[in-house]
């Protein structure tokens, strides 16, 4: 998905779909940090 809208940034070089990849790339990174605690917390 990512991939794909770097892709696209690069051929439009639009800032919107930059700053959309940027926002994408912090939340999947807290998604997987807020997985991390919750399997902590399981164990």
């Amino acid at each position: 998905m990512n991939e794909l809208l770097w892709q696209l940034f690069k051929k439009t070089g639009d800032i919107r779909v930059f700053i959309l990849y940027k926002n994408l790339e912090k939340i999947y990174y807290y998604k997987l940090k807020e997985k991390g605690f919750h399997q902590k917390a399981k164990l």
